[in-house]
């Protein structure tokens, strides 16, 4: 029987997460090379998402919340896509509840040039730390894509931000 459920489980996890990676794909109006998909749920179903991607013509990485002004899309219609994003991102989380899994606070979806998708499980508890969301998004920047910190100030926050995540992801 626990094999079933498992099977289960898995096979409505690959739903969500393909139905997420084809969102950030019908949200993104240019053709990407890589993207990199955050998502903070907490266990009220609080949080948010953001993402990054860059495109075959520059390896800059473009962050979800400027689409409306670089691309010139309209502001309603890039947050009801947001807003698909964050209701498919609760959807995981719910089900993480459902199969009584280890529940995580966050998850990063990355998919690179090649396709090749990866995921990242994090049960740190964000809010129990005391980075503000610009903060974290720095530290997203940082850890996934190689930001280099802007002075010593900022290089040793991120250091006690790794510090602070790894107690929870052991």
């Amino acid at each position: 029987m626990k094999k079933e459920w498992q099977e289960e489980f898995f096979e409505r996890q690959n739903e969500l997460i393909s139905a997420l990676t084809q969102q950030i794909n019908d949200t993104i109006p240019d053709e990407w090379k890589e993207f990199y998909f955050h998502a903070d749920i907490n266990d009220d179903f609080s949080g948010g998402v953001y993402f990054f991607f860059n495109t075959k013509e520059s390896t800059d990485y473009i962050y979800s919340e400027d689409i409306p002004e670089i691309y010139n899309v309209n502001e309603d219609e890039y947050y009801e896509r947001w807003d698909k994003l964050y209701k498919l991102s609760k959807s995981l989380k719910q089900l993480f509840i459902e199969y009584e899994q280890v529940l995580w606070q966050a998850i990063t979806i990355i998919v690179d040039e090649k396709r090749t998708l990866k995921m990242d499980y994090d049960y740190t508890e964000c809010l129990g730390s005391s980075s503000g969301h610009n903060e974290m998004i720095d530290y997203f920047e940082y850890k996934y894509l190689g930001k280099v910190p802007g002075d010593k100030e900022e290089e040793e926050l991120f250091k006690k931000m790794e510090e602070y995540q790894s107690k929870f992801n052991k």
